[in-house]
């Protein structure tokens, strides 16, 4: 199929349990078009491939082909995450729909109507809509999320603060993905906004997609499990936001959102680096200086001004002299703290290692010209 009107990207590892679900929801499509489903398996140990490779040759309808890749090796495992920017940049379609193999559809025109937006908004680059969200484990009863159908809540601006877009239920305007990062997370959010810096966010009241909470997946790691969470994906969170800043941070209001969101990453692992003797602080300063030396700048300023916030309440004298001895203990604590940092981001400031970044860097600059 030469030409597909839309491209279904279905990324899946061990998903033997869901991904019949997954294939029945894509081959249900209803369309007037031609659209494909590009399929990456991370070389799953269940019989996730076996289930899919039959699902393929049972399809029957000439408006659906496949394109698909299964690895034989891990490929996340192995710190390589490039095979879903490969994706996307191997996606024909004029549109891009994204559904994991854990995940699946539960509306038969769900491509055609979100076709038929796009197609009548040429200003809208992204549209999604909500999705009933389901515990595997029936722990918690079902819901809708988001819970608000008031389009008017979906702008840019509330997705810097919040990722409302569940991953199964949008529709992307194809783009030019060469400045693609595809190493951050969640990758989600990521892309959502990637992709709505090109036009306006749309918005269809109709649940026509299942998300599915299970153990396994992401979203129940991070619930389940905060300190390791957060020790493996801290990294990863902060360069989320580091590069939206790159697209988003000429805009004031935009940029402070942003700033919001990656002090309290900071805020978060500072608090979980006193079980680990400084590596996660550390692994922070090394991989992004600027932000945490902005974050510390940040931190002693709003602890200040707590202080003295809390000292302008009391007008007893002596107790406010008792304050003020408090509070001169504290801020020499919190310039302590802020003269370790400094030091330590001398340290690796002035490393071989930092110093042959700085010259590699200056290089592929110089290269560019």
């Amino acid at each position: 199929m030469s030409n597909p009107l839309v491209s279904v990207l279905c990324p899946t590892f061990n998903h033997g349990k869901f991904i019949a679900q997954a294939m029945e929801g894509f081959l249900s499509q209803i369309t007037t078009f031609d659209f494909e489903i590009i399929i990456h398996d991370d070389a799953s140990s269940d019989d996730t491939v076996k289930l899919i490779k039959n699902y393929i040759a049972a399809n029957k309808n000439k408006r659906i082909s496949f394109n698909t890749v299964f690895e034989t090796e891990n490929q996340y495992s192995q710190g390589i995450t490039d095979y879903l920017k490969n994706m996307f940049m191997s996606a024909k379609g004029k549109y891009i729909a994204f559904c994991e193999g854990d995940d699946y559809w539960i509306d038969a025109q769900k491509l055609q109507k979100q076709v038929d937006f796009l197609e009548k908004h040429p200003d809208y680059a992204v549209c999604f809509h909500p999705v009933k969200v389901f515990y595997e484990n029936h722990e918690k009863p079902d819901s809708v999320y988001p819970e608000t159908t008031d389009s008017k809540a979906f702008t840019i601006k509330q997705l810097l603060k919040e990722n409302f877009i569940q991953t199964n239920s949008v529709m992307y305007r194809k783009q030019n993905y060469a400045t693609l990062i595809d190493t951050v997370m969640p990758m989600d959010w990521y892309l959502h906004l990637f992709h709505a810096q090109f036009g306006k966010i749309g918005f269809i009241p109709d649940a026509m997609s299942a998300y599915r909470r299970h153990v396994g997946g992401l979203w129940w790691e991070a619930q389940k499990g905060t300190a390791a969470f957060w020790k493996r994906q801290g990294l990863v969170h902060i360069g989320l936001f580091v590069e939206l800043e790159k697209i988003y941070g000429t805009n004031a209001q935009y940029k402070k959102v942003l700033h919001d969101n990656l002090h309290h990453i900071m805020y978060t692992i500072l608090n979980l680096d006193k079980s680990h003797s400084g590596e996660l602080v550390e692994a922070v300063i090394r991989s992004y200086p600027a932000q945490a030396k902005d974050f510390l700048v940040y931190q002693s300023g709003e602890f200040k001004k707590t202080i003295e916030d809390r000292d302008a309440i009391f007008v007893d004298r002596n107790y406010r002299e008792t304050l003020a001895n408090e509070r001169e203990a504290e801020l020499a604590v919190m310039s302590e703290k802020a003269r370790v940092y400094e030091q330590e981001l001398l340290r690796i400031k002035s490393s071989p290692g930092y110093k042959v970044v700085q010259v590699v860097n200056r290089l592929k600059r110089l290269a560019k010209r």
